[in-house]
């Protein structure tokens, strides 16, 4: 089992195409903690499930926080470099960042708390690598390199059903506990 956490810039654009603008567009900060479980014994090809839990904020509609889980496929070059494909879904509760009017019955507006929120789901794709920071022992400590592509819904009812935003992560796992095997992968 590993555990570990990434600092991330969020953006709403088009899948995987927008993912230029997250190094010169507006800065949307985003914290992801997160604890991984190896769920086969290969060298070269391993699968990963991933539960996550994060947040995020984009300064012109929202706050969010979630939960989720994905299934990752890692492919081993060595035993220090991988690149890492997931799917994932989860929940997600998002805060507004402006003010929200509702229609009264006798016609009038009243302001509502933006601090309740909405709950809505979120799913995504990952595309990544991993590197392993010390080279005597590779499962120490691991950095992440991950492009996120989510798509969150329902957003605004009929109006915008879903949102779709990508993200980059910057992030580092290690292991959580030290008795394991240095190397518990089986040839």
């Amino acid at each position: 089992m590993r555990i570990g956490a990434g600092f991330s810039n969020h953006g709403t654009a088009w899948p995987v195409v927008g993912y230029p603008k997250l190094f010169y567009a507006a800065f949307h900060p985003g914290l992801d903690i997160i604890a991984e479980k190896k769920i086969n014994k290969k060298e070269k090809n391993q699968w990963w499930a991933e539960l996550g839990i994060g947040t995020f904020y984009h300064r012109f509609f929202q706050t969010a926080a979630k939960l989720n889980l994905n299934l990752h496929h890692r492919y081993f070059f060595n035993t220090r470099i991988y690149s890492d494909v997931a799917l994932g879904a989860g929940y997600l509760h998002s805060f507004y960042q402006y003010q929200v009017f509702k229609l009264k019955s006798d016609g009038t507006y009243v302001k509502e708390s933006g601090i309740k929120g909405r709950p809505q789901f979120i799913m995504g794709t990952i595309i990544g690598c991993g590197l392993a920071l010390k080279k005597s022992d590779p499962e120490k400590f691991n950095l992440l390199i991950q492009f996120r592509t989510n798509i969150q819904g329902p957003f605004a009812g009929s109006f915008v059903p879903i949102v779709p935003y990508n993200a980059i992560m910057l992030g580092i796992t290690t292991r959580l506990n030290k008795c394991e095997k240095k190397n518990e992968t089986a040839k």
